[in-house]
């Protein structure tokens, strides 16, 4: 074999364990990224959940507001008539 020969066996040799090199870190590249979808898609399943949560909390607070303003209101009522009936029964 020749020194030409010899060389560019070595050339060959080195060029080959660079691709294998560079095909091992795509390889590694794509699990990672597939990794971290994954992960992406599992927080977007996460936060989806906590703002359905959110919403629901909300709607509860919401409607018990409701249901508090409504009995203050009544019980303002009951106040009221209970005064006027106070002063019907005391000046008569």
């Amino acid at each position: 074999m020749s020194k030409n020969e010899l060389v560019s066996e070595i050339r060959l040799e080195e060029l080959k364990k660079q691709i294998d090199d560079l095909q091992f870190s795509k390889e590694n590249l794509e699990r990672y990224t597939n990794s971290l979808l994954d992960e992406l898609k599992n927080l977007k399943n996460k936060v989806e959940i906590g703002s359905l949560n959110f919403n629901s909390i909300r709607g509860d607070i919401k409607s018990k507001t409701q249901r508090l303003e409504d009995q203050n209101r009544l019980q303002e009522l009951v106040n009221i008539l209970s005064r006027l009936l106070a002063n019907v029964f005391t000046t008569n």
